[in-house]
């Protein structure tokens, strides 16, 4: 059984998409897997300029806001080329953003390419089974 709370929240963590509050349905359980590993770093390519972007990355933001400090979270902003200034995009082969890229001791997990499948925290969280 999913264990869902919705809920409004500020979404705040990556820079350039402004305050905004959005309404979410929180997977608890799923944000509870994600906080009980380790080594964990979540790489999100974005722009300002993408529409998909523009409507996701407050999302995502907001499910980062809910994960603890043990996991790092590193925005990378790209080009409309998707290029990057860490050659981070390349490195992971990103075409389409946002694109989430979720790591375990630098080894990649899984990613979601511009929409989840069910939600962002429980994919995220599927990751970790």
């Amino acid at each position: 059984m999913i264990q869902l709370l919705l809920g409004l929240y500020a979404a705040q963590q990556i820079p350039g998409y402004g305050k905004q509050v959005v309404k979410i349905a929180n997977d608890m359980l799923s944000i509870d897997r994600i906080n009980k590993q380790q080594n964990i770093t979540i790489l999100v390519f974005h722009a300002m300029w993408c529409p998909d972007c523009r409507r996701n990355v407050p999302m995502i933001n907001t499910v980062l806001g809910l994960l603890g400090d043990s996991v790092k979270v590193q925005d990378i902003a790209v080009d409309y080329q998707k290029v990057d200034k860490f050659g981070l995009a390349q490195k992971y082969m990103v075409k389409n953003i946002p694109t989430v890229v979720v790591l375990q001791n630098k080894k990649e997990l899984g990613r979601i390419i511009e929409n989840p499948s069910v939600s962002w925290e429980t994919d995220i969280g599927d990751m970790m089974k």
